[in-house]
């Protein structure tokens, strides 16, 4: 991975931010600690990516997170933004669903991580835009968020899907043996 662009989803981390997020785990009330404390030592106006996942937007779990991270960092090398980066926070979050979703039906939707993580953090008022990833509407994690951009008076940008595809394309898939 490129270090520089690594350093976008870390900056304003500190070395114990790092400590922290690790011995974490896939606790959420913990996970939030670290990313509260990072978002304190953040400029104000700070703009956070929203999208698909793992339905929606370009058809995969692995495109759609090749396209997060690559607006995150396109967002902030490209327009200078101030962007808050979930993706050191994916790890913790994988194995949170993991755990959660071995009692529930396949049809049950894990609210704890917005409700828990992403609701505390939104409603810190430090975050002035949140940026949706074309296909977001297929996403109920994004489509939440945006309902919090009206909860918490946070502007809205919409995204297309030719950024999407532009993004996408200049990042090589691995290939499946032949």
């Amino acid at each position: 991975m490129n270090t520089m662009k690594n350093k976008i989803h870390h900056q304003y981390w500190t070395e114990q931010n790092h400590q922290d997020l690790k011995l974490a785990g896939s606790s959420l009330k913990d996970m939030l600690a670290v990313a509260l404390d990072v978002v304190s030592r953040m400029p104000p106006h700070i703009h956070l990516v929203s999208g698909p996942i793992t339905t929606g937007g370009m058809g995969t779990i692995q495109e759609n997170l090749i396209v997060f991270r690559q607006t995150i960092e396109h967002l902030h090398e490209q327009e200078d933004l101030n962007i808050f980066s979930q993706i050191p926070f994916e790890v913790g979050m994988i194995e949170y669903h993991k755990q959660w979703s071995l009692n529930k039906s396949q049809f049950d939707y894990c609210w704890p991580i917005l409700h828990e993580f992403y609701g505390p953090l939104f409603a810190t008022k430090r975050f002035s835009v949140f940026h949706f990833i074309h296909g977001y509407e297929k996403s109920i994690g994004a489509c939440w968020e945006h309902e919090q951009c009206d909860v918490h008076g946070i502007s809205r940008r919409y995204l297309s899907y030719e950024f999407s595809f532009s993004l996408l394309s200049q990042h090589t898939l691995p290939q499946a043996p032949s």
